[in-house]
């Protein structure tokens, strides 16, 4: 039971990337080398910054906590 509400965690936050990495392509276009050359942040719409909080989210709740 464990080991498959692991993997459903895991696939949703998968799934919660992919909208994130969808806003970025839209807003800055396919990855180039001169990203690597430029890293500063880009402004993305709302809806790229709430896709990013939702994902971080859920990234954070699955993974375990550390043991005191």
């Amino acid at each position: 039971m464990v080991a498959r509400r692991r993997a459903s965690q895991s696939m949703l936050t998968a799934a919660l990337w992919v909208p994130y990495i969808a806003c970025q392509v839209i807003t800055n276009g396919a990855l180039a080398p001169t990203n690597y050359v430029d890293p500063k942040p880009r402004p993305v719409p709302l809806w790229g910054e709430r896709a990013h909080r939702a994902y971080l989210n859920a990234s954070s709740v699955s993974l375990p906590s550390p043991r005191s």
